[in-house]
């Protein structure tokens, strides 16, 4: 009973969780934001940008942190400001998660413990979504691109940062692309 009413104030107050059942931890994106944004654009102080408005990623940050079920271990393991949508490795050992503004987004991998922090791919237009191969060994990938027209599917390996895969196509939406149970083709 504990760990569901955790859950559910996790869910209530974050943007994005992952609960691991092997290691009985949830990683989540925490969103606060920050005084200097809210008084500039809420409250009219006069130091705005040359537009008058900020961009929401001066308005707010976003860490990954994971927590205990029982609410316990809560631990922040990024600080960047621009991490978000963390998931779980199957074995539970790392953390795959996006960072960046819009237009400037890239995909990282960080062990659990918040050490060794690796981008796989950068300056992406968006990562609508990724998936972990059951072995834990790639991340297949629905994105876009800044010179592509539409969204595309890759496979990106997390132990070399140049085995990336094109796919193509958009067939990702339509429910197509999935790992096989072995992780080895999609």
């Amino acid at each position: 009973m504990r760990n569901t009413f955790i859950i559910l104030i996790i869910s209530i107050f974050v943007s994005s969780y992952t609960y691991a059942d092997n290691v009985g931890q949830i990683v989540f994106t925490k969103s606060e934001f920050t005084r200097e944004g809210f008084e500039e654009n809420i409250l009219g102080s006069a130091s705005k940008s040359s537009s008058g408005r900020r961009g929401w990623w001066e308005l707010s940050k976003r860490n990954i942190c994971i927590i205990n079920s029982d609410g316990t271990g809560f631990k922040q393991i990024t600080d960047d400001g621009f991490s978000y949508s963390p998931k779980w490795s199957p074995d539970g050992s790392k953390i795959a998660f996006c960072s960046g503004p819009l237009i400037m987004v890239s995909l990282n991998v960080i062990n659990s413990d918040g050490s060794n922090r690796t981008e796989l791919i950068s300056d992406l237009e968006q990562i609508y979504d990724f998936r972990w191969s059951p072995d834990g060994k790639k991340l297949l990938v629905f994105l876009k691109t800044k010179r592509s027209r539409e969204p595309e599917t890759w496979v990106v390996s997390i132990n070399n940062e140049s085995d990336i895969q094109r796919m193509g196509s958009s067939n990702w939406a339509r429910g197509w692309n999935h790992w096989d149970t072995t992780g080895s083709t999609v």
